[in-house]
């Protein structure tokens, strides 16, 4: 495990352990403007190699280049390529886990699912996944 990752030591320490970063493309602003881009590659960067980030978009090939350059971001990748914002990203997982289940069973890991925000279909992403959820309840409670 890669020293300088201090967020995946907040998750586990355990290396037996497949982190699983879900990302959406949400707007963080409460008023959208065409000038901002709204990405879902935000967890590339704190993800170390081993760890697995699920990418509502497309991977932008050219940024995770440049971060394996510095020593950042993961190996494993899985980009979902969805257009529409009909579905979240945990409803894309529920209903095609095959990508991620591939790489959980080729890692033969302990898969951990932590998305961007936590809710009901997140839970349900989790347990679709075989996964433990590492988030906050809906009722605010942090589940681990």
């Amino acid at each position: 495990m890669n020293k300088y990752q201090p967020l995946r030591k907040c998750i586990s320490s355990n290396d037996k352990e497949l982190i699983i970063y879900g990302t959406d493309n949400f707007s963080q602003f409460p008023r959208r403007d065409a000038s901002v881009s709204s990405k879902c590659d935000r967890a590339l960067p704190v993800a170390c190699r081993d760890d697995l980030v699920v990418l509502r978009g497309k991977l932008d090939i050219e940024y995770h280049n440049w971060l394996h350059s510095h020593g950042l971001g993961p190996d494993h990748v899985v980009q979902y390529e969805a257009q529409s914002r009909e579905m979240t990203l945990s409803e894309l997982i529920v209903n095609n886990p095959e990508p991620i289940k591939k790489i959980i069973q080729k890692t033969g890991r302990k898969p951990v699912y932590v998305p961007w925000f936590s809710g009901h279909m997140e839970t349900e992403a989790a347990e679709t996944l075989g996964a433990d959820l590492f988030g906050a309840t809906e009722a605010g409670n942090i589940k681990i």
